[in-house]
């Protein structure tokens, strides 16, 4: 009696175990941890082919804490860390191989938005760069205003964001009227379950909108000058695992997606 007495105990101590990690897998949310770029071009007619990769690393909250980019195989090698406040992401430093501290970015938060990004070079000391967002009722961004410190006097760009039908954004560079469209699908962004993330990705002119771009078309006076067409690729739970971007005939871009489940 004992025995079976036990070997109950045993079983159910097994199923207990087995329900507890499943719902800890359940509950982990599905983490980008790895993008491998593929560039392929003509270089003198010869077809050349680099692979730059960025791996991605979180903490046991799943925050986003380090990524590690290679770009080209070597050529360059440098490491970002990412520093947070009140669960917000606030200033991201980024280090050579020599784990020197080369620049950062600092972010400055009004509610859920970002309002400035400030940028530095020379060891994080030396601002380079500035820019102010402005949102719609929708916390959409609508303007971003950037100011350089690159030469002897400041240069200020304005862009404005226009949002279209068929999920499109319009961005208009307001010193010369200048613009590119950029098309949106409906499926999830690689970095949609990253805690915090968000804010910082709209920031960027193809992550405006939560989902993946489609298709880039640039307009100079008006007139179409140039158009990307991306093709973009899914798994079963319409995550995107691979983009490819072509640039004409002589050149595309590959991204691969790699998850942790």
């Amino acid at each position: 009696m004992k025995k079976v007495f036990s070997l109950l105990l045993i079983i159910i101590f097994l199923i207990s175990c087995s329900e507890n990690n499943e719902e800890e897998i359940s509950k982990t949310p599905k983490l980008l941890t790895k993008i491998t770029t593929t560039e392929v071009s003509l270089n003198n007619g010869v077809p050349q082919t680099l692979v730059s990769t960025t791996d991605i690393i979180y903490d046991t909250d799943n925050k986003l804490v380090q990524s590690a980019y290679n770009e080209h195989n070597g050529s360059f090698i440098e490491t970002s860390k990412f520093i947070y406040s009140n669960n917000k992401l606030t200033q991201r430093e980024n280090y050579n191989t020599n784990n020197e501290l080369i620049g950062k970015t600092t972010y400055e938060y009004n509610g859920e938005n970002i309002i400035k990004r400030s940028s530095y070079g020379n060891g994080g000391t030396t601002l380079s760069k500035e820019n102010s967002y402005t949102y719609n009722s929708n916390n959409q961004l609508i303007k971003n205003v950037e100011v350089g410190y690159f030469g002897s006097q400041p240069q200020t760009y304005t862009r404005k964001y226009e949002y279209l039908p068929n999920s499109q954004v319009k961005v208009t560079n307001t010193s010369n009227n200048n613009y590119f469209v950029v098309t949106f699908d409906n499926k999830k962004r690689p970095e949609a379950e990253i805690p915090y993330l968000m804010p910082i990705l709209k920031l960027e002119a193809e992550s405006t909108l939560p989902n993946n771009p489609t298709k880039w078309e640039d307009f100079l006076n008006g007139q179409l000058n140039h158009s990307n067409t991306i093709t973009n690729e899914y798994d079963s739970e319409n995550f995107l695992v691979k983009r490819i971007t072509n640039n004409g005939a002589n050149s595309s871009y590959t991204r691969e997606y790699t998850y942790n489940k």
